[in-house]
Protein backbone atom coordinates (compact mmCIF):
# COMPACT_ATOMS: atom_id res chain seq x y z
CA UNK A 1 0.00 0.00 0.00
CA UNK A 2 1.22 3.42 -0.34
CA UNK A 3 -0.31 6.28 0.56
CA UNK A 4 0.23 9.93 -0.91
CA UNK A 5 -1.53 12.17 1.47
CA UNK A 6 -0.55 13.25 5.37
CA UNK A 7 -4.26 12.08 5.95
CA UNK A 8 -4.71 8.85 4.26
CA UNK A 9 -1.00 7.92 6.05
CA UNK A 10 -2.66 9.16 9.97
CA UNK A 11 -5.63 7.31 9.01
CA UNK A 12 -3.54 4.34 8.49
CA UNK A 13 -1.58 4.57 11.49
CA UNK A 14 -4.62 5.13 13.49
CA UNK A 15 -6.89 2.26 12.54
CA UNK A 16 -3.54 -0.07 13.42
CA UNK A 17 -3.60 1.51 16.99
CA UNK A 18 -6.94 0.97 17.22
CA UNK A 19 -6.91 -2.64 16.55
CA UNK A 20 -3.79 -3.19 18.66
CA UNK A 21 -5.40 -1.48 21.45
CA UNK A 22 -8.63 -3.78 20.79
CA UNK A 23 -6.07 -6.69 20.54
CA UNK A 24 -4.33 -5.58 24.30
CA UNK A 25 -7.80 -5.03 25.96
CA UNK A 26 -8.93 -8.07 25.27
CA UNK A 27 -5.54 -10.06 26.39
CA UNK A 28 -5.99 -7.75 29.41
CA UNK A 29 -9.46 -9.01 30.07
CA UNK A 30 -8.86 -12.80 29.39
CA UNK A 31 -5.65 -12.39 31.52
CA UNK A 32 -7.56 -10.74 34.74
CA UNK A 33 -10.49 -13.49 34.08
CA UNK A 34 -12.74 -10.61 33.33
CA UNK A 35 -14.69 -12.21 30.36
CA UNK A 36 -16.96 -14.93 31.91
CA UNK A 37 -18.60 -16.13 28.94
CA UNK A 38 -15.93 -16.43 26.12
CA UNK A 39 -18.39 -17.14 23.20
CA UNK A 40 -19.94 -13.48 23.88
CA UNK A 41 -17.10 -12.06 24.02
CA UNK A 42 -15.91 -13.76 20.98
CA UNK A 43 -18.72 -12.42 18.91
CA UNK A 44 -17.65 -8.86 20.22
CA UNK A 45 -14.00 -9.33 19.50
CA UNK A 46 -15.26 -9.95 15.62
CA UNK A 47 -17.63 -7.35 15.31
CA UNK A 48 -14.94 -4.86 16.29
CA UNK A 49 -12.59 -7.08 13.83
CA UNK A 50 -14.76 -6.65 10.96
CA UNK A 51 -15.23 -2.96 11.30
CA UNK A 52 -11.57 -2.41 11.90
CA UNK A 53 -11.09 -4.69 8.38
CA UNK A 54 -13.87 -2.53 7.01
CA UNK A 55 -12.14 0.90 7.76
CA UNK A 56 -8.74 -0.28 7.14
CA UNK A 57 -10.11 -1.32 3.32
CA UNK A 58 -11.78 2.07 3.18
CA UNK A 59 -8.36 3.75 3.70
CA UNK A 60 -6.32 1.17 1.51
CA UNK A 61 -9.39 2.05 -1.52
CA UNK A 62 -8.59 5.55 -1.15
CA UNK A 63 -4.22 5.53 -1.28
CA UNK A 64 -5.17 3.47 -4.62
CA UNK A 65 -7.62 5.95 -5.93
CA UNK A 66 -5.06 8.28 -5.58
CA UNK A 67 -2.54 6.93 -7.05
CA UNK A 68 -4.27 5.93 -10.09
CA UNK A 69 -4.86 9.58 -10.04
CA UNK A 70 -1.11 10.25 -10.17
CA UNK A 71 -0.44 7.79 -12.71
CA UNK A 72 -2.53 9.60 -15.10
CA UNK A 73 -1.34 12.54 -14.54
CA UNK A 74 -0.53 13.17 -18.15
CA UNK A 75 -2.54 11.56 -19.97
CA UNK A 76 -6.29 12.74 -20.74
CA UNK A 77 -8.53 11.37 -22.94
CA UNK A 78 -10.16 13.40 -25.50
CA UNK A 79 -13.95 13.28 -26.95
CA UNK A 80 -14.82 13.75 -29.98
CA UNK A 81 -18.45 13.66 -30.38
CA UNK A 82 -17.87 9.94 -31.47
CA UNK A 83 -17.81 6.75 -29.06
CA UNK A 84 -14.51 6.08 -29.78
CA UNK A 85 -11.87 7.68 -26.96
CA UNK A 86 -8.32 8.77 -27.84
CA UNK A 87 -5.68 9.66 -25.20
CA UNK A 88 -3.81 12.39 -25.66
CA UNK A 89 -0.18 12.23 -24.39
CA UNK A 90 2.86 14.08 -23.16
CA UNK A 91 6.42 12.50 -23.67
CA UNK A 92 9.58 14.11 -23.00
CA UNK A 93 12.31 13.64 -25.10
CA UNK A 94 16.04 13.50 -26.02
CA UNK A 95 17.64 15.12 -28.78
CA UNK A 96 18.12 12.18 -30.43
CA UNK A 97 14.55 11.32 -30.67
CA UNK A 98 13.21 14.39 -30.90
CA UNK A 99 15.65 14.73 -34.27
CA UNK A 100 14.35 11.54 -35.14
CA UNK A 101 10.67 12.54 -34.61
CA UNK A 102 11.10 15.86 -36.68
CA UNK A 103 13.02 13.76 -39.45
CA UNK A 104 9.91 11.46 -40.47
CA UNK A 105 8.63 14.73 -41.45
CA UNK A 106 5.29 13.66 -40.50
CA UNK A 107 4.45 16.68 -37.26
CA UNK A 108 4.78 20.26 -36.50
CA UNK A 109 7.90 21.36 -34.94
CA UNK A 110 6.81 24.28 -32.41
CA UNK A 111 9.41 27.03 -31.01
CA UNK A 112 7.97 28.64 -27.97
CA UNK A 113 10.76 31.09 -27.34
CA UNK A 114 10.98 34.78 -27.99
CA UNK A 115 11.75 36.92 -31.32
CA UNK A 116 14.83 37.84 -29.25
CA UNK A 117 15.95 34.11 -28.83
CA UNK A 118 14.97 33.16 -32.71
CA UNK A 119 17.27 35.14 -33.50
CA UNK A 120 20.14 32.98 -32.54
CA UNK A 121 18.82 30.14 -34.70
CA UNK A 122 16.03 27.43 -34.76
CA UNK A 123 15.22 24.01 -36.07
CA UNK A 124 14.56 23.85 -39.62
CA UNK A 125 11.12 24.49 -40.21
CA UNK A 126 10.33 25.25 -36.74
CA UNK A 127 6.74 27.69 -36.30
CA UNK A 128 7.85 30.16 -33.98
CA UNK A 129 4.95 31.26 -31.54
CA UNK A 130 6.01 33.36 -28.33
CA UNK A 131 5.35 31.41 -25.03
CA UNK A 132 4.58 35.09 -23.31
CA UNK A 133 2.45 36.82 -26.37
CA UNK A 134 -1.35 37.17 -24.97
CA UNK A 135 -2.52 35.48 -27.77
CA UNK A 136 -0.58 31.95 -26.95
CA UNK A 137 -3.32 30.23 -26.88
CA UNK A 138 -5.19 31.42 -29.56
CA UNK A 139 -1.83 30.83 -31.80
CA UNK A 140 -1.72 27.44 -31.04
CA UNK A 141 -5.22 26.37 -32.12
CA UNK A 142 -4.51 27.27 -35.40
CA UNK A 143 -2.10 24.38 -35.69
CA UNK A 144 -3.32 20.98 -36.66
CA UNK A 145 -4.28 18.97 -33.68
CA UNK A 146 -4.34 15.53 -35.81
CA UNK A 147 -0.61 16.01 -36.66
CA UNK A 148 2.20 15.08 -33.78
CA UNK A 149 3.81 18.59 -32.37
CA UNK A 150 7.48 18.72 -31.38
CA UNK A 151 7.93 21.54 -29.09
CA UNK A 152 11.29 23.22 -27.88
CA UNK A 153 12.12 26.19 -26.12
CA UNK A 154 15.83 27.55 -24.93
CA UNK A 155 15.70 24.73 -22.17
CA UNK A 156 12.94 23.11 -21.34
CA UNK A 157 11.02 25.22 -18.72
CA UNK A 158 8.52 26.58 -21.46
CA UNK A 159 7.93 24.08 -23.56
CA UNK A 160 6.92 21.97 -21.23
CA UNK A 161 4.08 24.49 -19.99
CA UNK A 162 2.91 24.64 -23.52
CA UNK A 163 2.97 21.11 -24.19
CA UNK A 164 0.60 21.05 -21.18
CA UNK A 165 -1.21 23.68 -22.82
CA UNK A 166 -1.27 21.99 -26.33
CA UNK A 167 -2.81 18.85 -24.75
CA UNK A 168 -5.78 20.75 -23.00
CA UNK A 169 -6.51 22.31 -26.31
CA UNK A 170 -6.90 18.85 -27.47
CA UNK A 171 -3.83 18.01 -29.65
CA UNK A 172 -2.91 14.02 -29.41
CA UNK A 173 0.32 13.83 -29.53
CA UNK A 174 3.00 16.11 -28.16
CA UNK A 175 6.66 15.62 -27.45
CA UNK A 176 8.99 18.17 -25.33
CA UNK A 177 12.68 18.33 -25.65
CA UNK A 178 14.45 18.31 -22.68
CA UNK A 179 16.63 20.48 -22.17
CA UNK A 180 15.55 22.64 -25.06
CA UNK A 181 17.67 24.33 -28.54
CA UNK A 182 20.39 24.35 -25.50
CA UNK A 183 20.80 20.68 -25.52
CA UNK A 184 19.85 20.79 -29.02
CA UNK A 185 22.72 23.05 -29.80
CA UNK A 186 25.28 20.99 -27.28
CA UNK A 187 24.40 17.89 -29.35
CA UNK A 188 25.41 19.48 -32.03
CA UNK A 189 22.51 19.93 -34.14
CA UNK A 190 22.13 22.20 -36.95
CA UNK A 191 20.52 25.72 -36.25
CA UNK A 192 18.75 27.69 -39.14
CA UNK A 193 18.48 31.49 -39.25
Amino acid sequence: MSCTTNLEIVEHIELTILFSYFCDEAKLKIQKKEVTNINNYDFNMKEIFFIILLAGSISIMGCSNTNKQKDTEHTTSISNNSPKQIDAKIENVDVEKFAALIEKGEGQVLDVRTPEEWSSGIIKGAIKINFYDQDFKSQISKLDKQKPVYVYCKAGGRSSEAAKQLQAEGFLQVYNLLGGITAWSAADKELYQ
